[in-house]
């Protein structure tokens, strides 16, 4: 048996619900919605649910640290279930991707994120698959940390919880049950021809 992680990165709390920063909050409820669990257990710092499916067991975790401390929550579900760095996937937002697309990617920097610096520094590891899903630049004059922590308007939110979820649970299911190798070709060749035709459009898959 196999023991995979999947954590969206997000800030607890009602106040954080619907900001940009907490896609990856907002996105792993609709996968976990998607494979019928329900976050039911709640220890040190970590809400998580667990599911099997053939030889792979898949546990979904949300941090319940701040952003900057989520390595904390991961390092702890990592060891405890003895999952390995290589097969963990992190959800997240990400400033250099146009909203309504998504990136896959394994490995490489922070890229400036504090929660991937905080997994980074935890794991002693970059060698996760990650999932970055745009949630594009604020406009001039806007501060980064007054628009990430902003809400999406009620139109992105109508988009995030249709279209934009369900091509995410698509390519985290190819990553968790293929391979994130597979996933990574697959969605970003759509990802990239789609925005070459029409980058203001998400990518239908």
């Amino acid at each position: 048996m196999i023991t995979k992680l999947i954590i969206g990165l997000g800030n607890p709390g009602d106040e954080y619900k619907n900001n940009r920063h907490n896609v990856g909050f907002i996105l792993i409820d609709k996968i976990a919605e998607n494979l019928s669990l329900n976050f039911d257990t709640n220890k040190k710092k970590s809400l998580y649910t667990r599911g099997k499916s053939k030889d792979i067991e898949y546990i979904l975790l949300k941090p319940q640290t701040f952003m900057n401390l989520s390595g904390e929550s991961a390092i702890y579900i990592s060891k405890f279930f003895n999952v390995k760095t290589d097969d963990i996937i992190v959800i997240y937002d990400d400033m250099d991707i146009p909203f309504g697309t998504f990136k896959i990617k394994k490995g490489g920097s922070s890229g400036g994120h504090n929660g991937i610096k905080s997994l980074i520094a935890q794991l002693h590891s970059d060698d996760f698959t990650r999932i970055r899903i745009g949630i594009g630049r604020p406009n001039a004059g806007k501060k980064v940390n007054d628009y990430v922590l902003s809400n999406f308007s009620k139109k992105e939110m109508e988009e995030l919880n249709t279209v934009i979820a369900d091509n995410v649970i698509e390519a985290v299911k190819t990553a968790l049950f293929e391979s994130p190798i597979i996933a990574q070709n697959k969605y970003n060749k759509k990802i990239n021809n789609k925005d070459n035709s029409n980058k203001s459009r998400l990518i239908k898959t």
